[in-house]
């Protein structure tokens, strides 16, 4: 089965992750220059210096953790083994090698269990961040907290449908694995 970007992306090293999440401190130094009132030019690249190391940091230990989850679940498998894995569970297609069949089954598992949890702490979580926001509003009368509200709002939507695709492909690959096995599963 090949693989895409995608795969390759979610497979990358730690560094290649923190790296990429260092871009992050550019864009938060900019949306505090926009949307926090009298912060001045210099103020923005501060927060993008101090922010972007920080971020990236605590970014990259979550994703260490994730992974380190993940191979106690799965097993330790090689960097192209875990992207055909990823592969299979965002396509829903089986993998080839059957040798898979059973860290497939644990990862599908623990993604299941990742993708309820998102749906439990997902809508408070960005119903909170809506009553900061206009909270903000309130006190700065900033309109700029607005488009956050917004993009919280349709977070909510957006994380809702997308947990309950991915839990219905999941089982459907669970159901697949099992059927091709001949074996029967709890």
């Amino acid at each position: 089965m090949e693989t895409g970007w995608r795969e390759r992306v979610a497979t990358a090293p730690l560094w290649a992750h923190f790296l990429g999440f260092l871009l992050a401190g550019p864009v938060f130094g900019l949306l505090m220059w926009l949307v926090t009132p009298g912060t001045s030019a210099l103020g923005a690249v501060v927060a993008a210096i101090l922010f972007g190391p920080a971020f990236a940091a605590m970014m990259t230990a979550w994703l260490a953790l994730v992974r380190r989850r993940d191979r106690d679940a799965t097993g330790d498998l090689d960097r192209d083994d875990e992207a055909r894995m990823v592969h299979a569970a965002r396509t829903g297609r089986l993998p080839d090698d059957r040798a898979l069949d059973d860290p497939m089954l644990a990862l599908i598992d623990r993604r299941r269990r990742q993708n309820r949890s998102a749906l439990i702490l997902n809508p408070p979580l960005f119903s909170g961040l809506i009553l900061i926001s206009i909270t903000t509003i309130r006190s700065s009368g900033n309109d700029w907290w607005w488009a956050f509200a917004a993009y919280c709002l349709a977070m909510i939507a957006v994380s809702t449908h997308q947990a309950i695709r991915n839990i219905r492909r999941l089982d459907r690959l669970r159901v697949a694995i099992i059927a091709r096995s001949g074996e029967s599963r709890p």
